[in-house]
This record gives C-alpha cells, sequence and structure tokens, in this order.
C-alpha cells in the first residue's frame, strides 16, 4: 500500500520505498515529503478483535492546519510517528466488515467522525481524530468512528470535509446561531472559517467576515455574506467598529485563531453575545501571542464581558451529530465546500505546495490513482 511520509533529513539517502520526493518549506523548516510503498496491512475480519472493525481503503485525503505540527515534531514524544504516514481528512472505501458492524458495508464510501469529547465504545489518545495518518492507504477503523456519504457527493469534497465542518457546525451549535443572529467570523478563509460562514448563512444569520485575504470578497460574497472587512486595513476595521455600534454589538464572534483576533474582535460583542473559538494560530508549542499583551488589556476585556454578561466557549471538533448535520445540509445544496485543487500520481509535488501555499483559499487534495497494492505482503495489523 502507499503512504505520504515527511521527515527533516533532507540531505540523507532516499529509501527505495520512497516514490515522488518533494522537499517543502513549513513554517520556515525544510521537509522532505513522498509517497512510499509499504507493506499492506493485513485484516481478519472473522478475527474476535475484529468483530467491530472494518478495513478501509483511502481514496483521497487532505491535510489539516493541525498537521503541521506533527509533520514538524512539535507534539509529545510518542504522539506520532512521521515515518507512518500523515494527514486527518480522508475519504475511502469500506473493503471488509467484522461480524458485529452495524450499519455499513463492503463498498461504502466512508468519512472519519472527528468526535470531540470522546464517546462511543473506541477511544484513542489522538484527542478526537480518527487517525494522524489518513494518508495510509489501508487502515483498521471502528465502525463508529466513520460515517458514509451519500453518492452525490464527489471523492474531492469528501477528503476535505470531516475536520473544517464538524468544527464549524461543533462552533455554531454551541454559539446558538439560528435565523437573524448576527455573526461575525474571523480567518474566515481559513477552511473552518469557510465552512462556518457558509453554513451561518444558509441558517439566515446576518454574517459578516474578517480576513487578511484579498480574495476574501469574492469568495464569501455567493455565499450571503454580507460584507467581508480587511483586517489589515484600518479603515474597514474602524468602519467594522461602527457596524457593530449600530447593532448594538454582535450576537456571536466565531473566531478560530484565538490568540489573533481575541483581544479585538471580542470588544465587538453584544449584551449575552457568545464567542467561540476552536484553536491558536502558532503551533501548540508556540508562545501563545497574547502574553505579550500588558495584563491592563486583559483585564480591561474580561471587566467588558462582565459588563455584557458575554461569554467564551472553546470548542474542540465536534459531536457526531454536527458531522451528521454537515453532510445533511451539502447534500441538500446548504453548505459550500471550497476546493483549491485536486492532484494524484506524480503530482506529490504540487499537492504539497498548495496545501502549504501563502493566502491558498479551500483545500488542496491528493488522490490515489489505481494501483495493485499488493506488491509487498505484510502482517496482521488487527
Amino acid at each position: 500500500m502507499r503512504i505520504l511520509k515527511c521527515d527533516d533529513k533532507i540531505n540523507a539517502p532516499i529509501s527505495d520505498e520512497w516514490l515522488h520526493t518533494t522537499i517543502c518549506e513549513v513554517r520556515g523548516q525544510p521537509l522532505r515529503f513522498g509517497l512510499a510503498e509499504v507493506p499492506d496491512l493485513i485484516f481478519k475480519e472473522k478475527a474476535d478483535y475484529n468483530r467491530e472493525h472494518v478495513l478501509v481503503r483511502v481514496i483521497a485525503f487532505s491535510l489539516n492546519y493541525r498537521d503541521t505540527a506533527l509533520m514538524l515534531g512539535e507534539h509529545p514524544d510518542g504522539m506520532h510517528d512521521r515515518s507512518r504516514g500523515i494527514g486527518s481528512d480522508f475519504v475511502a472505501e469500506i473493503v471488509s466488515v467484522g461480524s458485529e458492524v452495524k450499519g455499513l458495508r463492503v463498498g461504502d464510501r466512508v468519512i472519519p467522525s472527528m468526535d470531540w469529547p470522546p464517546a462511543g465504545p473506541e477511544t484513542s489518545n489522538l484527542a478526537g481524530v480518527v487517525t494522524n495518518t489518513a494518508s495510509r492507504e489501508l487502515q483498521r477503523i471502528h465502525f463508529s468512528r466513520l460515517v458514509r456519504i451519500p453518492d452525490a457527493m464527489s471523492d474531492t469534497i469528501a477528503a476535505a470535509f470531516s475536520v473544517g465542518a464538524q468544527t464549524a457546525y461543533g462552533m455554531l451549535r454551541r454559539s446558538e446561531v439560528s435565523a437573524g443572529t448576527s455573526v461575525l467570523v474571523t480567518a474566515a478563509t481559513s477552511m473552518t472559517g469557510l465552512f462556518t460562514a457558509s453554513a451561518a448563512c444558509a441558517r439566515e444569520a446576518q454574517v459578516y467576515c474578517v480576513s487578511r485575504s484579498e480574495q476574501a470578497p469574492e469568495i464569501l460574497a455567493p455565499f450571503g455574506v454580507l460584507r467581508t472587512f480587511n483586517a489589515e486595513s484600518v479603515p474597514d476595521l474602524q468602519e467594522l467598529s461602527k457596524l457593530a455600534r449600530r447593532l448594538r454589538g454582535f450576537d456571536v464572534v466565531i473566531d478560530p485563531f484565538c490568540d489573533v483576533y481575541l483581544l479585538t474582535m471580542v470588544k465587538l460583542l453584544g449584551f449575552g453575545g457568545r464567542y467561540v473559538t476552536c484553536r491558536m494560530a502558532g503551533g501548540p508549542n508556540d508562545r501563545f501571542s497574547g502574553t505579550d499583551v500588558a495584563a491592563a488589556r486583559w483585564l480591561h476585556m474580561l471587566t467588558g464581558l462582565v459588563a455584557k454578561n458575554a461569554a467564551i466557549h472553546g470548542q474542540c471538533l465536534g459531536e457526531r451529530a454536527d458531522l451528521e448535520k454537515a453532510v445533511a445540509d451539502w447534500e441538500a445544496g446548504r453548505l459550500n465546500v471550497v476546493i483549491d485543487s485536486l492532484h494524484a500520481g506524480d503530482g506529490i509535488s504540487t499537492f504539497i505546495d498548495r496545501s502549504f501555499a501563502p493566502g491558498r483559499a479551500g483545500k488542496a487534495v491528493y488522490r490515489f490513482q489505481a494501483a495493485d497494492s499488493s506488491k509487498h505482503q505484510g502482517e496482521d495489523h488487527g
């Protein structure tokens, strides 16, 4: 089977198993990427330990913001081995099922359900994510962590769906967005921001966005976004403040990157407002940029929250129902999925380049081409 590997040993000899290699800088660090051919994972469907598991063959996958930290080795030792592959989002076809698998059968196309907090019989130490190695062509997964997708959903869209959609729908649920709710979405051309803005518009909320991308207004206007403000423009930010005053503050601020926007955007909340965030822009071990800010600014922000009876919520991923709702909304035409590009075969170099391209909006997706993955025979990984 094939997997996408990466390492920082860019001057070391390349192993024979590495194919289509390329070198790309990630946060200033050069990394080598390449498809590799490794022994197949053998799945014994009649084995007792596999009774609630399925074997899937990954069709296509994409890289997420969270994958960057794993590539750079920023997580604690032992959490992830880059030599086993990288990636979180994928679409796959079920090729074998255990004896007690419910609701899924061979031939179904599925995507991972990124459940947090952990629920059900199968939990892991991956903080809700089904796998850190989505680019491994064969995967053994508990059936409860997979969601069947409609026939109309393309492999490209499905491979770019789970993390962003499930997180966005979790934040929308947490912030109680509905028709008429005034919503401000920051980092609006991040994948989570795009999902959030599209879904909020479909709920007939009054949606406004903030972004550093010059493409943002053109991308977001078709969703129904009323206006997109440039985060680098002082006049735009002044207009945003005036808008917030006219609205008597936003009902909701949804902010994917709290270390970038928290101190400024939380001030735009109205009485009883809800601010929801899902992560920081920096890596998990990066210094939190807010610590450079005088304590008085933090106290002023907190005092304002108290005076407004406003709330700050943290949201990690979402619940299974959030992902199922997102899939249903996509099928009904109520959710847009922005795709940057599709790559296959020896296009691994362009896939990596687009995955980390500055200013990119939407996902780059890599699709495995049909191949005989039985070149190597492996041991049972059940």
